[in-house]
């Protein structure tokens, strides 16, 4: 890792960067996956569907809104603003007991994390107009997935003896030493040329461009996917087969080693050998059959389910380095509006996976619904073989 790093042109740029990324990540991944626990103190599972729903629809009106704050405060004013506003909610969230407090402070916490990204986003785009694309957001994800790795490890041990205050809290400390990477070191960084997204035009450019809409919608697959194993698989292995936190927190982690393991080699072979197109297909066809065979397992076998397990994210974390790659190639820094059009698919997977699960729970059992999904993910083979390969 570090000699990569010394590769790049701007290491003291990108370095900073990278380390502001791993504690957004830490800050992220310690709750991602026992917030629908949490959640389920206080609401049924049909009710967290809607919630995260909600969440994500604010968090598309403000990624459509996004350019307006920072061509105003720029990306170093807006990232401390909103990673500070992060804190408040989060140490409110934790102070509250309340049902309408609790949902209402983690809507908003939900709604604004993914804008903390989106200027990561705008800071690396503008170190890496140099190439390397492919290897720079291999990095870039690496060091996420890295801290993805270790979050359900430490979640795991805490909650054996402590509560989900405890993590929420934690989730705050990661945030400070980002906030003061951010103050000291990005006030000096180019801000880009940002300008207004207008919704009808960034339909009509994605529309028009084939390329760019159908890397959209691989990346909406995906986080249709992410939407599924963080808000219903932990309630099922929970709940319904009764792994404890410490079982849950060991096979996530071993099942997201394929996202510290794969994404650099794959971002690089993608820009030197193969290109995305094949490398995507493959993401989407390993992702689907390990969906598909969680529905015809019944016991808690902790093995067999963690190899189940690590094979989803193994396709997924494929999909994932070749989307980002192949969406960055297409576009450059000033292109704000395709940059916060292509995030929302973030939100919108969570607004489609939670409002989808919950239908389908009315009708059927839970573990059809990883079936379904399975035949979901499917259906991005055929969006892949449109697009046009950079190979």
């Amino acid at each position: 890792m570090y000699k990569l790093l010394l590769k790049s042109k701007k290491v003291n740029t990108l370095t900073y960067i990278y380390l502001a990324t791993f504690f957004l990540a830490f800050h992220y991944y310690l709750t991602t996956y026992i917030n629908s626990s949490f959640l389920k103190q206080y609401a049924n599972t049909y009710t967290i569907g809607l919630i995260y729903a909600t969440s994500s629809i604010v968090s598309i009106i403000l990624f459509l809104y996004s350019s307006k704050f920072l061509e105003r405060f720029g990306s170093y004013y807006t990232m401390l603003w909103v990673a500070g506003l992060d804190v408040v909610l989060l140490t409110s969230l934790v102070a509250s007991h309340n049902s309408f407090w609790v949902i209402l402070f983690f809507t908003a916490h939900s709604s604004i994390n993914p804008l903390i990204l989106l200027n990561l986003d705008n800071f690396l785009e503008s170190s890496s107009e140099n190439g390397g694309t492919g290897r720079i957001r291999g990095i870039f994800l690496t060091l996420m997935n890295m801290t993805a790795v270790m979050s359900p490890i430490i979640v795991g041990s805490i909650l054996t003896e402590g509560s989900f205050s405890s993590i929420y809290i934690l989730s705050i400390l990661t945030l400070l030493p980002l906030i003061y990477i951010v103050a000291r070191r990005f006030k000096n960084l180019k801000d880009n040329n940002y300008h207004h997204i207008h919704l009808e035009n960034s339909v009509r450019t994605f529309i028009e461009n084939k390329d760019i809409r159908n890397i959209y919608i691989s990346n909406l697959l995906l986080q249709i996917f992410y939407s599924w194993v963080v808000i219903y698989v932990p309630i099922y292995l929970h709940e319904t087969l009764g792994f404890d936190w410490q079982q849950l927190g060991l096979m996530i982690s071993i099942a997201l080693l394929p996202f510290v393991m794969l994404e650099i080699p794959i971002g690089t072979l993608a820009d030197k050998k193969f290109g995305e197109k094949e490398i995507l297909i493959l993401g989407f066809i390993i992702t689907a059959i390990g969906l598909c065979v969680m529905t015809f397992v019944h016991g808690n076998n902790f093995i067999l389910w963690t190899i189940i397990l690590l094979i989803a994210r193994m396709g997924a974390s494929l999909i994932e380095i070749t989307t980002e790659s192949y969406f960055f190639k297409q576009i450059n820094s000033a292109n704000q509006n395709l940059i916060s059009t292509f995030r929302t698919a973030g939100p919108m997977g969570y607004i489609i996976g939670p409002l989808l699960g919950s239908i389908m729970l009315l009708f059927i059992d839970e573990r059809y619904t990883f079936l379904i999904l399975g035949g979901i993910m499917l259906s991005g083979i055929a969006v892949a073989l449109r697009i046009k390969d950079t190979k």
